[in-house]
């Protein structure tokens, strides 16, 4: 059997793949967990940050995914995590004889779009937050390890805090489309991603670039996203709309909830050409926005401030994009 490390397995992204690798009966999977409540048996707690738990977490391992990040607003964590917290791992993985690394990062590293059909290597980074400074850094760590650094732009599925009721929010508080939601991005639902993370993780080693995009092939218009956000959850769709520089106008006003960037990031292009994966791994996509069973009860209830009728959720209507931007 593998034995196969995981961080970040509260997460969004660390969720899906552990989910997916525990189904596989050739893996003996571990997480590293950081809230002692949630460790199962064959669990380590520990933090990232504490090389002594990262080391007995990498006790007899094989393979490392490391999927957990900071995405918040304090920069000394972003960096004590995402950077430091990558190396302290890299250097644990190295010491014990891991095989293979596998990172989740993200297309935000490469700053202010419009970004059109952006192939690996085309494209220098120039990221704009302490977070993508830091996840950038914590790449870095990876790459020099031999390591694969798989960079998906945004993520659906159960769990999404971020892009889904981030998007409707925005919009929301908006009230309107932006050039009539033409503007397309890449996006890739959480168990795809996972299916990819596995097979970059127990497959064949692939030649090539070890920075690698992860999304559904074909990008998605804001359009279309809303709109099946509408008809699958009573969401309703903006009837009216604004230009580009409209709607940084009122990003730009202390009242409103969302950045100038956290705008820019859906109503400008921010498409990845993500082939190389599919092609590399032999895997097929699902929809590029499906709706699962589990996804479609998570946003059932997640998007409930904005439709009545669904389920209630009190969440705050501050909705970060940070973990994408």
């Amino acid at each position: 059997m593998t034995s196969v490390l995981v961080t970040g397995s509260s997460g969004l992204i660390g969720s899906a793949i552990a989910q997916h690798l525990s189904s596989d009966g050739d893996v003996r999977l571990r997480r590293l967990v950081r809230d002692g409540r949630s460790c199962a048996a064959g669990d380590v707690c520990g933090d990232l940050r504490d090389a002594v738990s990262v080391r007995r977490a990498m006790d007899g391992v094989d393979v490392l995914v490391h999927a957990a990040s900071y995405t918040g607003p304090d920069p000394a964590l972003a960096w004590g995590v995402n950077e430091t917290g990558t190396r302290v791992l890299v250097d644990a993985a190295h010491a014990a004889g891991v095989r293979r690394i596998v990172s989740i990062s993200t297309a935000a590293v490469y700053g202010p779009g419009p970004h059109l059909n952006v192939v690996e290597g085309r494209l220098s980074s120039n990221p704009v937050s302490e977070v993508s400074r830091s996840r950038l850094a914590g790449e870095t760590h990876v790459r020099e390890a031999g390591g694969y650094v798989l960079r998906p732009n945004f993520v659906s599925g159960a769990r999404d805090r971020a892009f889904i009721p981030g998007l409707v929010a925005l919009f929301a508080s908006l009230g309107a489309w932006v050039d009539n939601g033409a503007a397309h991005i890449s996006t890739i639902d959480s168990c795809d991603l996972a299916r990819l993370t596995a097979a970059f993780a127990l497959g064949p080693a692939i030649t090539g670039p070890r920075i690698v995009h992860v999304n559904h092939p074909q990008p998605i218009s804001i359009r279309y996203l809303l709109n099946a956000i509408e008809q699958r959850f009573r969401v309703p769709a903006p009837e009216r709309s604004i230009t580009c520089e409209e709607a940084f106008a009122i990003a730009s006003r202390p009242e409103f909830p969302f950045t100038k960037r956290q705008v820019s990031l859906v109503t400008l292009d921010h498409t990845y050409d993500s082939m190389r994966a599919w092609r590399a791994t032999g895997l097929v996509p699902t929809a590029p926005f499906p709706i699962r069973a589990e996804s479609s009860s998570w946003y059932g209830a997640t998007l409930g401030q904005y439709a009545p009728g669904l389920a209630d959720w009190h969440g705050s209507r501050q909705v970060s994009y940070e973990s994408m931007g």
